[in-house]
C-alpha cells in the first residue's frame, strides 16, 4: 500500500512540475528603433510605408532574425533581433512596381519574392 501511494505521489509531483519548465523569452519587435535604424540609410521614407506594411513585409529566418523588404521597392534589410535591433541593407535598387503585392518566402536559405 505503501508502495502504491509513493507512486501516486511521484506521479502528481511529475506531472505538476511539467508546466515549470524553463523557456526562452521571445525578442520582442521594436519598431520604432528599426525604422530610426533604416533612416540613417537616406531612403525615401514614402516608399517604405513602413508604419503600414512593415509586418507583411518581413519573412524570418531564425527566432534572431528576419529580413524586410518593403512592397513595391526591391530593398532588402537583414534585422537582427536582440536587445537592441540591428539593421543592415542588403540590396539598395529602386524599382517601383515590380514587386507590388508579392509573397516573400524562404527555401534553402535564399529569398523569394513571388
Amino acid at each position: 500500500m505503501f508502495i502504491k501511494k509513493l507512486i501516486f505521489i511521484l506521479f502528481g509531483v511529475i506531472l505538476s512540475l511539467n508546466g515549470f519548465s524553463i523557456k526562452p523569452k521571445p525578442h520582442i519587435i521594436d519598431t520604432s528603433e528599426i525604422f530610426n535604424q533604416i533612416k540613417k540609410f537616406n531612403l525615401d521614407e514614402t516608399r517604405l510605408s513602413f508604419s503600414t506594411t512593415f509586418f507583411n513585409s518581413i519573412v524570418y529566418k531564425n527566432d534572431s532574425t528576419i529580413f524586410y523588404n518593403p512592397n513595391n521597392t526591391l530593398y532588402l534589410f537583414k534585422i537582427y533581433l536582440g536587445d537592441i535591433p540591428h539593421v543592415s541593407m542588403l540590396s539598395n535598387q529602386v524599382q517601383l512596381g515590380l514587386t507590388n503585392n508579392r509573397h516573400l518566402f524562404i527555401y534553402n536559405d535564399i529569398i523569394y519574392s513571388y
